[in-house]
């Protein structure tokens, strides 16, 4: 599976050297803080939960525009839980899910100068999937919903080859819902929720076909 997906980006890394463009391939490492959500759709009805801060990994496939700009493909992959209190007519329980996030997404940064240390701000646009299951009774929901944020930070980039990052960013997701059929306080408990997840990265960039100076 890795190879498969390596050797691609190793034929575009080669053609774009010959061109004299500059390809980015980034991998990201960082912390998510945690959030919480509720639902209170039913007055009768409804829950408390936080999805925990963990551990973000992602990587990315760019261009690098006019010593300013990059254009970045970005994958994030993250796995959580989500401790929840149920309450419904007389009785109130805990129960934890485990959650996978991930995005895909399309991230356009300007970078504020063109020295070897760059202050940059960033935009993000694309879509996340959320899935949460359930470990005991072997439940899962999945949904995919459009996302959108922002991202600032600083990068360095060493005169050949590397280039490092840190950033802070902000993702939103718009209205996603978990659906938890098979609960056993109660079978038709929806949540409805925006989702905001707010994260540090930090990331080494490799950069091929660096276009040679005049």
């Amino acid at each position: 599976m890795r190879r498969s997906f390596l050797f691609p980006i190793c034929l575009i890394c080669s053609a774009l050297s010959l061109q004299g463009q500059e390809l980015r391939v980034g991998l990201y490492e960082g912390k998510t803080f945690s959030r919480d959500v509720d639902n209170y759709h039913y007055t009768a009805d409804y829950y408390q939960g936080t999805i925990k801060g963990e551990r973000r990994h992602g990587i990315g496939v760019g261009l690098f525009l006019e010593n300013s700009y990059s254009l970045e493909l970005l994958y994030y992959h993250q796995d959580t839980k989500v401790p929840t209190t149920f309450h419904t007519t007389g009785i109130t329980a805990q129960h934890q899910f485990d959650m996978t996030i991930q995005w895909m997404l399309l991230e356009f940064v300007a970078f504020l100068t063109k020295k070897g240390l760059k202050p940059f701000l960033g935009s993000d646009i694309g879509m996340g999937l959320l899935t949460l299951k359930d470990p005991v009774l072997g439940d899962r929901s999945s949904r995919v919903k459009f996302t959108w944020g922002g991202n600032l930070g600083l990068e360095y980039a060493f005169r050949k080859l590397v280039s490092i990052r840190l950033k802070a960013d902000l993702l939103y997701s718009v209205k996603f819902n978990y659906a938890v059929s098979g609960n056993p306080l109660n079978s038709n408990i929806t949540a409805y929720n925006h989702y905001l997840q707010s994260a540090i990265n930090g990331g080494i960039i490799f950069r091929f076909g660096l276009a040679k100076k005049k």
